[in-house]
């Protein structure tokens, strides 16, 4: 029962985690190509 409940909360956290590595760098992105534009 209890190997049901740990894969659902590492997959959870691990979609956190990728979410972050991949919101950061185009908020930077975007950040970045709003200053070369002003």
């Amino acid at each position: 029962m209890h190997g049901t409940y740990v894969p659902d909360s590492d997959s959870l956290t691990l979609t956190r985690v990728h979410a972050l590595f991949i919101h950061i760098p185009l908020a930077t992105i975007t950040r970045d190509a709003y200053t070369y534009s002003a």
